[in-house]
């Protein structure tokens, strides 16, 4: 389908909505193009088809829930149980911003003048907006748990390794800023839209602070530091990762530091016998398997 030649259709599409017709015939008209805009951007690029598109979105969602299901099984105050959750908003991040890349192929194909390419571009900034909100919140829990990990192991006199956790929350902070500033350049259609239908002055004022920083953040010499600055930080807290995992002490240690055995008593034991006992049965196979 031409560019050209939906608008026209678009117009008939809305007139017949104001006739009297149900709204649900314009956004079935509008679904029929992002479809097929996504598709032939797709096909077009040779990398694929627009089912690959949304099964990936699919299988993000499944994802996300199961790793959501996982960390509600897990008791209060568990470690683990905060990195699950972690994993899980990132992973519903990632699968927001597929959706956005459709969107992102909506607006291109029709143009940004178009009310197809306009309502594409205000959706794809909102679900982008929401996935980095989410993406943020888990950067910000996986920098608070490698901060109270920096404090433990300092606690435990490992300095090489508390001074790699807290590089990797400073990193994963920084990761998190650069990613929500992109995405906020983007966002400006989406938050305008939101400022004409809003009534509530307080909204209004925040939201016109947001635009402002769009717009700012939208110039491309500072898209273009951002991204570079992201390439960058995604390196070194890869290589940062290696390194905490290389200077992690034997799993048996770990054990023994947390066991009624261990020898500073101040520190945090296991919660009862049953968990001191399977997580020695895993030190060992662990061991074993090694």
């Amino acid at each position: 389908m031409a560019a050209g030649g939906s608008a026209p259709g678009l117009r008939r599409c809305v007139v017949g909505a104001c006739a009297g017709k149900s709204i649900d015939r314009v956004r079935a008209q509008l679904q029929v193009r992002v479809r097929a805009s996504v598709q032939a951007e797709l096909e077009s690029g040779k990398v694929g088809n627009f089912y690959a598109l949304r099964i990936g979105v699919i299988v993000g969602l499944y994802e996300a829930f199961q790793l959501y299901n996982k960390a509600q099984a897990m008791p209060d105050g568990n470690k683990q149980k905060a990195e699950f959750a972690a994993a899980a908003l990132a992973t519903t991040a990632v699968a927001l911003d597929l959706m956005h890349t459709g969107a992102e192929w909506t607006s291109k194909k029709y143009g940004a003048g178009t009310a197809t390419g306009r309502i594409a571009a205000n959706w794809g900034g909102g679900v982008r907006l929401y996935g980095v909100f989410l993406g943020a919140v888990a950067g910000a829990i996986g920098g608070v748990l490698d901060i109270g990990s920096s404090i433990e192991q300092d606690q435990k006199n490992r300095s090489y390794l508390s001074v790699a956790y807290l590089i990797r929350a400073m990193a994963s902070f920084a990761v998190t800023a650069l990613i929500a500033g992109i995405a906020v350049s983007g966002s400006g259609p989406y938050l305008r839209m939101l400022m004409n239908r809003t009534g509530n002055p307080i909204i209004l004022s925040i939201l016109k602070v947001l635009d402002f920083f769009a717009r700012r953040l939208a110039a491309e010499h500072v898209l273009r530091l951002m991204r570079a600055s992201l390439a960058r930080l995604a390196w070194a807290g890869l290589a940062i990762s290696s390194i905490v995992w290389l200077l992690q002490p034997k799993i048996v240690e770990v054990w023994c530091e947390k066991s009624v055995f261990r020898m500073n008593k101040k520190t945090k034991g296991f919660k009862g016998q049953g968990e001191e006992l399977v997580m020695l049965g895993d030190a060992f196979n662990k061991m074993v398997s090694v």
